[in-house]
Parts: C-alpha cells; sequence; structure tokens
C-alpha cells in the first residue's frame, strides 16, 4: 500500500492537491493480479492545515509577547518591591528618630488634633503643664490657654489652617493643675495629608517662666529707679533687685584703687533693711570668679561647697 500526496491538473489546467492511497490485488494464491487507486481532493484540508498552522503561529508569537511583557513586569515589580523596602526602613528610621526625640526632648512636644484636642505628649510637656499624659489627652489647648491669651493663640492656627501660613509662634501662658501660670514660647507646626489637607499640628513648648520673671523682675527695677540718682540709687537698686529675684540678700560693690581684689560696697540689701557698707577681700569668694572672667556667674546651688573660705556665705540662710 502506498499512501502519498500529488498534484493533479483538471482540464482548465488547475493544480490540485490529492491525497492518493494506492495498493495491490491478489488473488488465492497471494498473486499480484491488479493495482487500485484512490485520490482524494486535498484542497480543504491543506487549507484548514495552513489556517491551524498560523494560528499555532500566531499564539506562539503572542505567548511570547505576552512572557516578554510578564517578563518587563515581573523585573519592574522587583524594583518597585526594592524601593518600597528602602522607602519602608527610611520611614522606620525616621519615625524612631522622632519617637527618641519627642520621648527624650528637653521642650515639650504634642501632636494636637486640628480642634485643639490632643492626641499625643511627650513627657517634658507633661512635666511643664503639671499633669499625666491620660488627662491631657482628654482635653484641648484652648482649656489650658489662659484666657488672655487665647485670642491671639486662635487667630495665629486660624491663619495656619487657611493656608496663610505653614507655622506660627508665639508667647503664651498655660494654666498648671497647681493653678499657677507657666509662661511657654510656642511653635506650631501644620501636618498635611498627601492630599493637602490638614492632619494635625505639631507643637513644641518652652519654658520661658525663668526668662520671662527676670524680664518683668528687670522692668520693675528699671521703673523703680528711674527717678534716682547718687547713693540713692544704688540702695534703691538693691531694695528692688531683691524681691524681684526672690533673694533674701542683695548688694552692690566697687573695687578700691590702688588696693588689688578689695571691694567696698555701695548699697546692702539684708533681706529686710539696709544693711552696713563694708570693705572685704575677693579671695575665695564668687566675686573673685566674676572679676576673672570678666562675666556674670550663676551659682543655682552648692555655692558654700564651692567657696567653702566664704565667711559670708557660711553665715547667710
Amino acid at each position: 500500500m502506498y499512501h502519498g500526496e500529488a498534484i493533479s491538473l483538471t482540464k482548465t489546467g488547475l493544480r490540485v492537491p490529492m491525497n492518493l492511497f494506492a495498493f495491490s490485488v491478489k488473488d488465492e494464491e497471494e498473486l499480484v493480479v491488479g493495482h487500485g487507486c484512490i485520490q482524494r481532493d486535498a484542497t480543504d484540508r491543506q487549507r484548514s492545515e495552513h489556517l491551524l498552522h498560523e494560528a499555532q503561529h500566531e499564539l506562539e508569537r503572542r505567548v511570547l509577547k505576552r512572557t516578554l511583557a510578564l517578563m518587563k513586569t515581573n523585573e519592574a515589580l522587583k524594583v518597585e518591591i526594592v524601593e518600597r523596602r528602602k522607602a519602608e526602613e527610611a520611614l522606620r528610621e525616621s519615625e524612631g528618630r522622632f519617637r527618641a526625640i519627642f520621648n527624650h526632648a528637653s521642650v515639650g512636644i504634642a501632636e494636637v488634633r486640628t480642634d485643639g484636642r490632643f492626641l499625643r505628649a511627650n513627657a517634658k510637656l507633661c512635666e511643664i503643664l503639671g499633669r499625666q499624659e491620660d488627662v491631657l489627652l482628654k482635653m484641648t489647648f484652648q482649656e489650658l490657654t489662659h484666657p488672655d491669651d487665647l485670642p491671639e493663640n486662635l487667630a495665629l492656627i486660624r491663619e495656619t489652617l487657611e493656608g496663610r501660613q505653614d507655622s506660627c509662634s508665639i508667647e503664651k501662658r498655660y494654666l498648671r493643675s497647681d493653678g499657677m501660670d507657666v509662661w511657654c514660647r510656642l511653635s506650631v507646626s501644620l501636618v498635611r495629608t498627601a492630599e493637602g489637607t490638614p492632619k494635625h499640628f505639631i507643637s513644641v513648648a518652652e519654658d520661658i517662666s525663668e526668662r520671662k520673671r527676670t524680664t518683668d523682675a528687670l522692668k520693675s527695677i528699671v521703673a523703680a529707679t528711674a527717678s534716682v540718682t547718687d547713693e540713692d540709687f544704688f540702695r534703691s537698686f538693691v531694695s528692688h533687685l531683691s524681691p524681684a529675684m526672690g533673694i533674701r540678700y542683695a548688694f552692690i560693690g566697687e573695687l578700691l584703687d590702688g588696693k588689688a581684689g578689695c571691694v567696698r560696697t555701695l548699697a546692702v540689701w539684708a533681706g529686710s533693711d539696709y544693711g552696713e557698707n563694708q570693705l572685704y577681700d575677693v579671695h575665695g569668694m564668687p566675686c573673685a570668679r566674676v572679676l576673672a572672667q570678666r562675666g556674670p556667674c550663676f551659682y543655682p546651688e552648692g555655692v558654700r561647697l564651692q567657696f567653702r573660705t566664704d565667711s559670708l556665705l557660711r553665715t547667710c540662710r
């Protein structure tokens, strides 16, 4: 038997593909007595095979194209994952630094909602305001602000929310839980969402009560001594300096010409009345340190331990 393909020519000369089946015819003794042949038009089959081949080729092309696209997408995703991990790591580091600054800062820091309610407060702010954090989280800054300072504070916050400025600063008084006022320099910055919507405020409060007291004391002293001259000026100065600074003793002295390290007092305030002027040697006294440094010195505590030879310090209480 033979199976193959051949080309037949029609009367019009058209070439037609044919499927050819040829076989031998045998008798009972297996002798070939003739041959047979069957032809079938293969045009439709070849056309179908051709279309199938083209479809298969197109499918392979599309699969290859899709595979390349997926490979590119996969590479892009890998890059994006790496970048996102870097961004997340940077964000974690940034948040870690912020937490460290927030928790251990020497100034008060708080996150405050746009309506004034506290979201978070660090230990220093709790110390300044004399309240625990859980108490502050139930309050607003409006409740803690001195009534005389609240209008200016609200005006600045309103300007910030309206976009006229990104941050603001003000000196204001807070109301402590013990009923005392505490002066603070408050700096406020507005945090916005990615869309630009106000999210919350970061507030930084620095206790400036001591500086305010000193400034007010100096203003009081200047006002009290403005019309006084000569020796009365020094006497008036020390008498007003003592209560303004919250101290019992105050004096003013001058160095004597020709006597190294010798000082004569010009005015002495001794708690409730003027004391006698006297001469003294500055050796071993805080005054010696002032003269050596040519500037002010401040000793909030431990003065007697630092100047053991100063007899005046040993007798003052």
